[in-house]
């Protein structure tokens, strides 16, 4: 049950595309974590909701999962705003229009769901498209 929740969590972050998570991080371990929480609850053998009928577990790991995502939202926001103060956290606007990994390390990846908007003619280098002179 946890590899479909993580697989569709991983496609709607891709799909609504609010958050920048190129790795799919959330969505693997954020919800997955979530998930095994919530499932442990109700799939324990001696204390689950399934087992015992008791709802006692299940709230318990529902406290416990709201626990764990404010802790790290908390973190989070911590760490962020202290590397805001010392670092700049974005990349140039024509590295990431024309892709970072391009830029980095002369590769490029396209994911079948995340788009890209296309670099504009004017970001391109005039030096790609200098047609070469024969001798």
């Amino acid at each position: 049950l946890g590899a479909p929740w993580c697989f569709a969590t991983v496609e709607l972050m891709n799909r609504i595309n609010v958050v920048d998570d190129t790795l799919d991080a959330f969505g693997l371990h954020g919800s997955g974590g979530i998930a095994g929480a919530i499932l442990t609850g109700i799939f324990a053998v001696e204390d689950g909701l399934i087992y015992s009928g008791s709802f006692e577990l299940l709230g318990k790991q529902i406290a416990g999962a709201l626990a764990g995502v404010a802790f790290s939202a908390v973190g989070t926001a911590i760490i962020v705003g202290a590397m805001k103060m010392l670092l700049k956290l974005r990349i140039p606007e024509e590295q990431e229009v024309g892709g970072i990994d391009q830029h980095t390390h002369g590769e490029c990846y396209h994911s079948p769901v995340k788009q890209y908007p296309k670099a504009k003619s004017s970001d391109v280098s005039e030096s790609t498209e200098q047609p070469s002179e024969t001798v």
